[in-house]
């Protein structure tokens, strides 16, 4: 009797390690692929849909802020025109 293994059977089991792996790449690669599509294909869209989109939005913020500077701007004028007229109405 001998002490060794029969080749069939290594041969078996390394066929049956490297399906293994394979099935764990493909599984892994359609899992991380899957959610990078969906995000290309989505930003893919969206940029059809709306190619502006960056732009207008960065234009809102700008038109924000300068709608509330403009208010700042406009309480300091009537302020400095009451103070104005405060000190001519004393004056007289």
């Amino acid at each position: 009797m001998s002490n060794s293994i029969d080749p069939s059977i290594i041969i078996g089991i390394i066929i049956i390690i490297i399906i293994a792996f394979n099935i764990g790449l493909i599984a892994k690669f359609k899992q991380s692929g899957k959610s990078n599509n969906d995000t290309v294909y989505h930003l893919f869209l969206n940029n059809l849909r709306s190619p502006w989109q960056e732009e207008d939005a960065a234009l809102d913020e700008l038109s924000k802020l300068v709608e509330s500077n403009d208010e700042t701007v406009n309480k300091q004028i009537d302020f400095k025109k009451i103070r104005k007229s405060e000190i001519e109405s004393s004056e007289e």
